[in-house]
Order: structure tokens, then sequence, then C-alpha cells
């Protein structure tokens, strides 16, 4: 992404600028009393009489303290022709006291458009309410935060080792840009924030590379938003994961799943949540592990393309959260899907 311009944008000049609440960034809502003093809770737009659509309808009860600021960031995609542009909101929930950051994407920006159809009313954005958002507890909590030219990563991690993640931005596309202009991929926890809980960990609640059910999406080659799903949504089961699926991100995923073991179904027991493959991966005796970009697929069109720095790394029983190592002079850091402590719920971040 790039720098701070007047106008409530970034522009795509490839500078850097330390942001504060005098110089803002993106969209601040005019009900905010002031634009030097940060405020994360307070009277909402959310609670509109005219919003009664969903995923506006409990609107009054949950969400009266939420932020009205809009950060929007503007990433220079591939010319100027073809931006791409990052909204996020921070929120509170009154019924679970947890904090919510809602995430979407669109090809251009218009200042004019309300708070409250800003996700789903901006040029090229997703457009049917489903937005996937990142719930963790209230309090203190760590987080790092991962932006380049393509894309904006979040991992924020409360409680005992308890991670969530975002991913915002361009995918690494494999296809020209006349061709797929605009390979967008929105993730994160789940899409939804009205209902979820931060103490949800189940197959529903994951991560942005391996998604529960419409917990990411990501913009076609014909502008059309497709829903992006590893898991179904469950209450019970860890994984749950989906049977049939028109989009998923491999190697955690590989299209279908089965009621059956490994190998006969790579994933393992998709409701019974059997092992998964990448659990029966095992160091080298150097203690080696394989470093997997995460791909997304699509039935019928296959390899779409990859998440740009954000890779599997089989847990073979040798990594921790947080812990890192180096390739070739380049750090990456490990993280776990949410709690969970499976070979195949370790993945990496590249620094850089």
């Amino acid at each position: 992404m790039a720098s701070y311009s007047a106008g409530g944008y970034f522009a795509a000049d490839n500078a850097s600028a330390t942001f504060t609440w005098d110089s803002g960034a993106g969209f601040t809502s005019p009900q905010h009393v002031s634009g030097t003093v940060a405020r994360r809770r307070g009277h909402s737009f959310w609670p509109d009489a005219a919003d009664t659509s969903a995923p506006f309808t409990d609107a009054l009860s949950r969400t009266s303290e939420w932020c009205d600021d809009i950060w929007c960031w503007q990433g220079p995609g591939y010319d100027a022709a073809r931006r791409t542009y990052v909204s996020m909101m921070s929120g509170y929930d009154l019924n679970s006291s947890d904090e919510i950051i809602v995430c979407g994407a669109s090809t251009g920006v218009n200042l004019s458009v309300k708070e409250s159809d800003w996700f789903n009313g901006q040029e090229g954005a997703k457009t049917d309410n489903i937005n996937p958002s990142l719930i963790f507890g209230s309090g203190t909590c760590t987080y790092w935060f991962y932006v380049n030219s393509h894309r904006v990563v979040v991992v924020v991690k409360t409680g005992v080792d308890d991670y969530s993640s975002i991913y915002a931005g361009f995918l690494a596309a494999f296809a020209q840009p006349d061709d797929y202009p605009f390979p967008i991929y929105v993730g994160a926890m789940t899409d939804r924030w009205t209902s979820a809980s931060s103490s949800d960990t189940n197959s529903g609640y994951r991560d942005m590379h391996d998604p529960g059910w419409l917990g990411a999406a990501f913009r076609d080659w014909n502008g059309n938003w497709v829903n992006v799903n590893n898991h179904n949504r469950d209450s019970i089961s860890d994984d749950n994961w989906t049977s049939t699926s028109s989009a998923w991100i491999w190697p955690l995923h590989v299209g279908v799943a089965d009621r059956a073991a490994w190998p006969f179904s790579v994933v393992g027991d998709h409701a019974g949540s059997a092992a998964h493959y990448l659990s029966r991966v095992d160091p080298t005796e150097q203690g080696d592990l394989p470093v997997i970009p995460c791909i997304l697929q699509h039935d019928p069109y296959g390899n779409i393309g990859a998440l740009d720095g954000v890779f599997v790394v089989p847990g073979g029983g040798v990594l921790a959260p947080e812990a890192t190592f180096s390739i070739s002079g380049t750090t990456y850091r490990v993280f776990s899907t949410r709690d969970k402590a499976a070979g195949n719920n370790y993945y990496a971040i590249r620094e850089d």
C-alpha cells in the first residue's frame, strides 16, 4: 500500500508515512466528534432505521457502540486505471463484549457513499452483505500488521495462543493483468459478525488462509465475487471440512472431502475431524519442513493465484506460534490457526 494524501484516500506513490488522528487515513464519519482524538466506541451509524436488511437487522441491540471510522487504503494495483481499495472498520459487540474488524475491498471509492453502505456500495465491491470479519476479545491484545504494495495482513492474538487473521488485497494471480485486472481476495475469521463470539473456535471460525463457511471471497476476472470456504459451520467439530467446495485454499483443502480416513480422504474424515494429511508430515533428520504457498483454487478453473507472503508449514511437532525461521535472509513468522495445534494448523507469514 502507499501513503496518505489529502482528500480521504491514499496515493500510490510508493512513499511512506506515519498516520495520526490529525492526518487521518481514508474516510472518517462526520459523526466522529473530533478529528484529533481517537475514539474506539460511541454512537454509531449502524442503528439506522433505514438499514433493515441483513446484516443490520440486530444493529440496535449489538452495535450501538461501534466506532464511526472507516479506514480505506489504496493499493497501486497494476496501473493508475486498476487500483484496489481495502477498507476496514472497528466495532464492539455489546452482547459478547468482543471487538470486531469488518473488512472489504473494491475497485474504486466514492466518498459520498454513506457509511452503512460503504462495504457493499462501492464500485466493484461485494454486494451480498457478507463481509469477512475478525472477532477478538476485549482488553489488551498483541497484533502483527504486514503491508506491502499488494495486500494487508493482520494477525491478532488474544487469550492464550488464540490467533485470528485478516488478508485483504491482491492475490499473486496466475494470469496476465489484462485478463485478470483485479485479483482481489478478502479473508478473515468469519462472515457472521452479528452472531459469533471470539470464544468460538470450531470449524466455522477460522483464518484468512483456511476460511470457515463464507469467511473469505475473491473477485474473479468477470467482476463477480465468489465465496471461498474450507470448512462448514459446525458448533462441535474442530474441522468439519466442506465436502464439496467451489473455491478453497490449497494445500489445506483439495476441493472434496469424504466420510473416510486418510488416504481415502486426504483431509481426513470431513465430519469426524480425523487426521489431515499434513498432520502426517514429519521433519527430516535435519529438522526441515516444507514451506508451501497458499493457493486459491476453483472448480472448474483450477489454480487462481497465491496469497502473497502466506505459507502453510506442517507442524511436525516442532513448531510453536510466534517462532521465526529464515530462508535466504528473509524472516518468516509462524502462527497457528486459532488455538489449534495439529500438524495442519500452522502457517507462516513472510516478513518483508
